[in-house]
């Protein structure tokens, strides 16, 4: 595929009606004429013209009601973009994934795979600006009990909601707790048993072991394949997929589309690590609500390990996929059962 004049562009909302586009070409200084609509297609025929520049920047009216798309078009080539992280109010870690560089200089199509945290809190513009993407989707990688605690808030009756539950230690500790009391009690109690294989400190390691059990266990494997075969079928797009935080089980499958899609590894983590810091607020006002509760410094410290979003949680994942089939392609094909074909068919259904 040629080289497309635009290397890179993104998209940063500034105010509630206004973004920032900003771009590089190559060679620098060429004119830009900029598109905007509301398809994600990479087309101009359904967009609206804006404006034209030779700055690699550009401060544009854009409501946040509604979801829209930016075309770049430089001497015939064009570039689509959009704002990665949607401007929602009950949800903070919803985003599309679209965008990233994959292999042979294509890139993941916009407008079809996202990822979020839980769906609980959505409010009424929330529900508006989701209507307006047009999803048909829900992956939800919640236990019962979770999902009884936090159910989604439905923006669409026609929405296909698959309930696609891996096990996960993590998420298991955190639900069985009534409330924060309960919680580190349990943490306390755990610490003081030393008969237990559970480690109360900041080390992490529950974290990394739950990554390596996503790819030891069997039953896991055939829980992240249900979500290959969703994304083969086409018309479960755009879909959506979360678990309470979007972190860990929602991140553990990303990662594994975005391998599939070929798209480089450092791009993956920076994907996976982008939790931490739309969640960052968020967890440091939870950290504050545990101090009331104790100071009991490695519970602290363990409970800060659970949210943080550190690259090294996934490595363990990749480690682990390395370990047991050589590569993470080879966990792909052999514990996934992924074909050649299969794979074929979902880069050609999301890279454009």
């Amino acid at each position: 595929m040629k080289n497309n004049p635009i290397v890179i562009a993104d998209v940063q909302r500034l105010s509630s009606d206004q973004v920032r586009l900003s771009w590089r070409t190559d060679p620098e200084g060429q004119t830009v004429k900029i598109y905007i609509g509301s398809s994600p297609a990479n087309s101009l025929t359904d967009k609206t013209f804006v404006t034209s520049t030779t700055e690699n920047q550009v401060d544009l009216a854009c409501d946040n009601h509604s979801r829209q798309y930016f075309v770049l078009e430089v001497a015939g080539n064009t570039y689509v973009t959009a704002e990665r992280v949607l401007p929602l109010e009950g949800a903070h870690n919803f985003r599309d994934v679209g965008g990233y560089l994959a292999e042979n200089n294509r890139r993941v199509k916009w407008g079809l795979l996202y990822r979020s945290d839980h769906l609980h809190n959505l409010t009424d513009k929330d529900v508006e600006y989701l209507r307006s993407a047009h999803f048909h989707s829900i992956v939800d990688y919640r236990n019962e009990k979770e999902y009884g605690k936090q159910p989604n808030r439905i923006w669409d009756n026609q929405l296909k909601t698959f309930n696609v539950i891996p096990d996960a230690s993590s998420a298991e500790l955190a639900a069985k707790a009534g409330n924060d009391n309960e919680k580190i009690m349990e943490l306390i109690n755990l610490s003081q048993n030393k008969d237990n294989n559970v480690r109360i400190d900041g080390s992490g390691y529950i974290m990394q072991e739950q990554n390596r059990d996503f790819v030891r266990n069997p039953e896991t494997a055939e829980v992240y394949r249900e979500l290959i075969d969703i994304i083969l079928d086409n018309q479960n797009m755009p879909m959506v997929q979360h678990c309470r935080g979007g972190k860990d089980r929602t991140g553990f499958g990303i990662a594994i589309i975005l391998a599939i899609l070929g798209v480089n590894h450092q791009s993956i983590l920076d994907d996976y690590a982008m939790t931490g810091t739309l969640r960052h607020a968020r967890n440091m006002r939870r950290m504050g609500e545990y101090k009331k509760e104790t100071d009991n410094l490695d519970v602290l410290a363990f409970l800060y390990s659970m949210m943080e979003t550190r690259n090294s949680y996934l490595e363990a994942a990749f480690d682990e996929m390395t370990k047991l089939y050589g590569s993470i392609n080879g966990y792909i094909e052999k514990a996934l059962k992924v074909t050649p074909l299969e794979k074929e068919k979902i880069r050609a259904l999301y890279l454009d």
